[in-house]
């Protein structure tokens, strides 16, 4: 397969999962409310302090996500086949670390994002790692 197509492939799946759902967060509501509610249940709207450190969250995913999609974009720049197999292991790396709270989480069966995102995600950093071992220009 080649490089382009998974960053092309894993950049918008990222996209798709990180920055979307703060986007919508921020601009509905009441998607907003579900995230706090399905976060941390339904008291949390009572609670202002709560709700500051909430938006303040979703400001650093949202930033968080962009300092995620920017270097999966950016490798489409890179011509050189060894680069972007290197690139390509680190973003799925990035991926791994910072999805690695969701599965410590399931496993100890604490909080954790839903087990649809946790795949999706599992998707993601294969393909990268996939194009690590097996990309072509």
């Amino acid at each position: 397969m080649k490089l382009k197509s998974i960053f092309i492939i894993s950049g918008v799946l990222t996209l798709i999962m990180q920055i979307v759902p703060i986007v919508l967060a921020t601009l509905i509501p009441s998607v907003k409310e579900f995230f706090i509610i399905d976060g941390f249940g339904e008291s949390m709207l009572q609670n202002t302090e709560g709700l500051v450190v909430f938006d303040v969250f979703i400001s650093v995913m949202g930033f968080m996500g962009a300092a995620i999609v920017v270097p999966i974009f950016g490798a489409l720049r890179i011509k050189d086949l060894d680069a972007q197999r290197e690139l390509s292991l680190l973003c799925g790396i990035m991926l791994v670390l910072v999805a690695m709270p969701d599965y410590i989480g399931i496993l100890s069966n604490e909080p954790h994002a839903p087990i649809p995102i946790m795949i999706l995600n599992f998707l993601i950093f294969s393909i990268l790692f996939y194009g690590w071992k097996k990309g072509t220009n």
